[in-house]
């Protein structure tokens, strides 16, 4: 994820992988409120109209080709690669991010929680970093930054449903067919 302390003119082009993932889409508001070029990539094309009305620049549809795709648009990769899907997607990300750029690791939507046979040194490209991201390491100094730049920026969540706290169980319906896009909010 794009650090708070970068200066907005170091980040050229920013891909979220997984862009209609609740994440996702707060990432897309952090990646525009600190002016880079977002691209989100969805599964399903009818989300790519939601992913532009949250900020993205550009919208790519995960599936086949994808690689060759992304590159043809962005012949010199990503400068930064948020990946949400994990390891079913990751040795692909690595391939997609320009020299110097950062890849972080940093969700498991895809299912997939180890790599068979990662050999950093062969399927890291040079000049590629991979770092990893786990919500326990920022410092307090880090979160006030963070929120100091979603309220100065106006960012919002994306609401896909709101309940009552005695509709807990339909919420947790809800969720558990993922069918919608953006955060499922429980009322007390």
């Amino acid at each position: 994820m794009i650090g708070i302390r970068e200066r907005p003119a170091e980040v050229r082009l920013y891909s979220t992988r997984a862009g209609t993932s609740t994440v996702g889409l707060a990432a897309i508001q952090l990646g525009k409120a600190m002016g880079a070029k977002v691209i989100a990539t969805t599964r399903s094309a009818h989300k790519a109209d939601l992913l532009k009305a949250t900020g993205a620049d550009g919208v790519e549809i995960e599936g086949d080709d994808f690689r060759r795709r992304f590159l043809s648009r962005y012949p010199q990769g990503a400068t930064k690669v948020l990946e949400l899907i994990g390891g079913a997607t990751l040795r692909e990300s690595l391939r997609l991010t320009a020299t110097h750029g950062i890849v972080c690791h940093t969700g498991l939507l895809g299912n997939v929680f180890s790599l068979k046979d990662f050999d950093p040194i062969k399927e890291i490209p040079s000049g590629v970093y991979l770092t990893g991201f786990y919500s326990n390491s920022p410092t307090q100094g880090q979160i006030y930054a963070m929120m100091r730049l979603i309220g100065e920026s106006g960012i919002h969540p994306v609401v896909a449903a709101k309940f009552r706290l005695e509709e807990i169980a339909q919420a947790h319906i809800l969720a558990e067919k993922r069918g919608l896009t953006g955060k499922i909010v429980v009322t007390v």
